[in-house]
């Protein structure tokens, strides 16, 4: 039920989790393991990172102490995300390493192309173009073989971005079209990989695709918005909505790209900045509690 809404955009969903939640724990059900999991994972995608990292590790506690198997591994699955948008990278890749060779090992599981596609972004950022390759053309596979938009669009997005950065535009282009045409209007799926695909919409002459592909959805989460600025060269608001869901590796890009763009000076950037920070009370990347 949860999960219906939101994909229609009734982010009020996430409260259907919590309250399942709060539900499983008090009555000692063992489906509060997987209502904290699905809590984690949804408050990812629509854009509290910072929180969604507080509950992934209440819902490994929570698995471990209800014996969840299943759902442990599932959240060992999507440990390598979280760590990337902290900005924890030799923790990603850790957390992904540990996860594929599980997975090579014999042991295939649904979660594997998000936690090669998170250590392609990670290697591809830091020169090693073939591993990323590598990593995104397995992921996409893996992803295929499923069937599933939800992990299979992120997957092509991922891939379509190490092709880009490689050169590879005609077959970029190919994968970021495939993505755009599977996404549908599920609003969580188009979450997952928004903001990716709108840093190389307009060198792949895709800005038009995403923006219709925005106004269809029946609701927009504060990544939608911020791929929204990305597409119209507002790299800062960008930055803005993603230091307020605490994903420093998204909100240094796009800074980065702003005074590399010349769209502002630093002094702005600083501006903007310094007052988000008064309003919201924080330093950049700290983390927070359970709202």
């Amino acid at each position: 039920m949860a999960r219906a809404r939101l994909g229609l955009g009734d982010l009020e969903g996430i409260e259907d989790l919590d309250h399942a939640l709060e539900l499983g724990l008090e009555t000692g059900l063992p489906g509060a393991a997987r209502a904290a999991q699905n809590l984690a994972a949804v408050t990812a995608i629509t854009g509290s990172v910072r929180r969604a990292k507080v509950l992934h590790a209440e819902a490994v506690e929570v698995s471990q102490r209800y014996g969840n198997m299943l759902v442990l591994r599932h959240l060992r699955g999507m440990h390598a995300a979280m760590e990337y948008y902290a900005g924890a990278w030799d923790e990603c890749v850790r957390a992904a390493d540990a996860f594929i060779a599980e997975c090579e090992a014999g042991s295939p599981h649904y979660m594997e192309p998000n936690a090669r596609g998170f250590r392609a972004l990670v290697r591809l950022a830091r020169g090693d173009a073939q591993g990323a390759l590598g990593d995104t053309q397995t992921a996409v596979a893996r992803a295929a073989e499923g069937k599933d938009p939800q992990i299979l669009v992120p997957a092509l997005v991922r891939a379509a971005l190490v092709q880009v950065e490689l050169g590879e535009l005609d077959s970029g282009g190919a994968l970021a079209d495939e993505a755009i045409a599977t996404a549908g209007s599920d609003v969580l799926t188009v979450s997952g990989f928004a903001s990716h695909l709108a840093w190389i919409a307009e060198l792949l002459q895709r800005s038009p695709d995403l923006r219709d592909l925005f106004d269809r959805l029946p609701q927009e989460t504060p990544r939608i918005r911020a791929a929204r600025a990305v597409l119209d060269g507002d790299f800062v608001g960008a930055a803005v909505l993603f230091m307020h869901s605490a994903a420093p590796t998204v909100e240094k890009a796009y800074l980065a790209a702003a005074v590399v763009a010349g769209v502002v000076t630093a002094l702005v950037v600083i501006a903007r900045l310094t007052s988000t920070l008064r309003t919201s009370g924080r330093a950049p990347g700290q983390r927070g509690s359970r709202a």
